[in-house]
């Protein structure tokens, strides 16, 4: 190509080349392992930049001198950012995970909101649409380490849209050295007393500190405390021979050699931990053992939980509670909705189950949760959500259990989950779980955002299992015979 033809392609000729450039830039890594001298031409970089506009034109000693310093940017930022200001782009291979944040950085402190915009575009249509967890969470190190570095602003957009990123995806899907003190302590503290919803239940939390911090200890303090803290929160499910065997393995292991060293690691987190979140056998059987949180602070958790009315929150943040009643003409033809309570469903005769969906639809990015409780029992529940599609472009079959319905995902009453005609894995993973009783209060948690949906069983979580849901879903319920159970607004 001939020059003349394109400007950017001709400036990207002059891009860091000495042959066009009146000064070197040294950036913060230049010197002890990087000799790298990277080009500019002031009278470019002074018309792209105000931040080189003063810097050239104002008299300061940077004027003539044929050398700049800028220790606050890093070299591989630099290049980004020369690039930009030579051709008003960057190409999609120039930003990374590894780089993003010190350009971001790089940006603001050079005074280009465009190339903020460019970089922030970047993580949320490269990285966060890929869901790409590796790259997330070094994108949220970063930012740390950035932020603290150079004791810049914390409420910028990039810091909360990223803290809001991990909030949404489970604690253990990082192993324990991808997890820094600090990181922790931003992440937790953002969400406690917050609205915002946190992927991970608190017993998931306490559990995950508490092998972070072993783990910084030694392989043998993993093990140990591996031992004692289960994976299900499902607690009040365990058999008294677990709950025997947990506590012979805390006085055979002696955990007071153990205990001195662990709450140096985590000392800080524990604070960061909400009791009244974590179900209350749990505290008692699990926790309370360990010796880890004060007596004053279990104490206080056994208060609170005694004059609480069977809560059943076990994940910090706010929901969007939605007002949901049952559609009268959406039900199977031997189900009833209540007449002066649209919230209640019963199914009045023998035979097999049929399908009953609410009038109220979820769609948007929104986190949703809702009760619903088994009034009176009966031999099949299946409780979860149905596609739009199913309902509103094409015919559902009402006298057909949710189970069989094409676009469902849902909890089955025999400890199985469904999902589009298919049987997923039944819930007898280390801890047999019975099936559904008469009373119990069955919660759906829907994120929107993610397209996840799980659920808690009397208030204890169990893992996610659907991640994905339909942009539209309504929720759903299935009946056999004489069963009866009404939503919990």
């Amino acid at each position: 190509m001939n020059r003349g033809e394109s400007l950017v392609k001709d400036l990207k000729i002059m891009l860091n080349n000495s042959r066009y450039s009146d000064i070197k830039i040294k950036c913060s890594d230049s010197g002890k392992d990087n000799n790298e001298i990277l080009y500019g031409c002031r009278m470019i970089l002074a018309a792209r930049c105000e931040f080189f506009e003063k810097m050239f034109f104002t008299g300061m000693r940077e004027t003539h001198e044929p050398e700049i310093s800028l220790p606050e940017i890093s070299t591989a930022a630099m290049k980004v950012v020369l690039e930009f200001l030579y051709t008003g782009n960057v190409e999609n291979n120039k930003l990374t995970a590894t780089n993003a944040i010190d350009v971001f950085y790089a940006a603001n402190y050079l005074l280009l909101p465009v190339l903020e915009e460019v970089t922030v575009s970047f993580i949320e249509g490269k990285i966060f649409s890929e869901n790409d967890n590796i790259s997330i969470v070094r994108l949220f190190s970063a930012m740390i380490t950035k932020a603290d570095a150079q004791k810049l602003d914390k409420g910028q957009f990039l810091y909360k849209l990223l803290c809001k990123k991990m909030k949404r995806i489970p604690l253990f899907t990082f192993a324990f050295n991808e997890m820094s003190i600090d990181m922790l302590k931003v992440l937790l503290s953002q969400t406690l007393d917050q609205d915002e919803y946190f992927a991970t239940s608190e017993y998931g939390i306490f559990r995950y500190v508490v092998l972070w911090g072993a783990n910084k200890v030694s392989p043998q303090t993993l093990f140990a405390y591996s031992k004692v803290l289960p994976i299900a929160d499902s607690v009040d499910k365990f058999c008294d021979e677990f709950i025997q065997k947990n506590e012979e393995l805390i006085e055979e292991s002696n955990f007071s050699n153990y205990r001195h060293q662990l709450l140096k690691q985590i000392d800080q987190l524990l604070p960061l931990i909400d009791l009244q979140l974590i179900n209350v056998k749990i505290i008692g059987l699990i926790i309370d053992p360990l010796r880890l949180f004060s007596l004053k602070c279990v104490n206080e958790a056994y208060r609170l939980h005694a004059i609480s009315k069977h809560p059943t929150k076990t994940t910090r943040g706010a929901f969007v509670n939605k007002q949901i009643t049952w559609n009268k003409l959406q039900c199977g033809p031997h189900m009833i909705v209540h007449q002066h309570d649209e919230t209640v469903v019963e199914s009045f005769t023998r035979g097999r189950s049929q399908m009953a969906i609410a009038k109220q639809a979820f769609k948007g990015k929104d986190i949703f949760q809702w009760d619903i409780v088994i009034e009176q029992n009966s031999q099949h529940v299946a409780i979860g959500v149905i596609s739009s599609t199913e309902i509103e472009q094409s015919e559902p079959e009402f006298s057909k259990s949710l189970i069989w319905q094409p676009d469902c995902w849902c909890i089955s009453s025999d400890g199985s989950y469904y999902s589009k005609l298919y049987h997923i894995v039944q819930i007898k993973q280390e801890y047999e779980l019975a099936a559904f009783k008469e009373g119990d209060t069955v919660t759906s948690h829907l994120d929107m955002s993610e397209r996840t949906l799980s659920f808690s069983i009397n208030g204890i979580k169990m893992k996610t299992v659907f991640r994905d849901l339909a942009d539209k879903v309504y929720p759903a319920v299935s009946l056999s015979s004489f069963g009866m159970l009404r939503i919990k607004n």
